[in-house]
């Protein structure tokens, strides 16, 4: 609705993300809990940047630990950075009242942006402190079919996997 989209089709939307079958698997077993954390997490951080954006740094705060504790959930949270960046880009055209700074430009935060920065070294530095004693040789051909492959099947692979997970939004 923030968006500019009608109450009936922002409902739309969110019916159809939380019934589509494509979701099934992140809530079918236990292994898909972290999916549905990050997400969770992911748009606490959209709803608290925003409002971050509207002068509050109480929910700056809050975005910043809701983005830490979206990548804590599953390293896809690193996107939060960039999501916050497209939103910023989106309702730059036309935000809310109270969004605005002089001359009708949208306010911005660069401190809050240092911030998500901040958040993203720190979990980078410590996913390579606990990543970096593996040794490659111990992935196993179970935990990584490609593991070991040259990188045209592995890009052939993923351009598969992909035009599978579209299929799968389509369908």
């Amino acid at each position: 609705v923030r968006l500019g989209l009608s109450p009936a089709a922002a409902g739309a939307g969110a019916l159809l993300f939380a019934a589509h079958p494509l979701h099934v698997e992140a809530v079918s077993n236990v292994i898909g809990r972290k999916d549905v954390l990050a997400t969770v997490f992911l748009l606490a951080m959209m709803l608290l940047h925003a409002r971050a954006r509207a002068g509050s740094a109480r929910h700056g705060a809050l975005a910043v630990l809701a983005y830490a504790a979206a990548m804590l959930s599953k390293e896809v949270g690193v996107v939060g950075i960039a999501l916050a960046a497209a939103l910023d880009r989106v309702t730059a055209a036309a935000p809310p009242a109270g969004e605005r700074g002089t001359a009708g430009t949208p306010v911005h935060r660069p401190a809050l942006y240092a911030a998500y920065a901040a958040a993203l070294a720190l979990y980078l530095a410590a996913f390579r402190a606990v990543t970096a004693g593996i040794p490659t040789s111990a992935v196993s051909f179970e935990d990584n079919p490609l593991h070991g492959v040259g990188p045209v099947v592995r890009v052939a692979t993923a351009v598969a996997v992909l035009g599978k997970g579209l299929l799968l939004h389509v369908l």
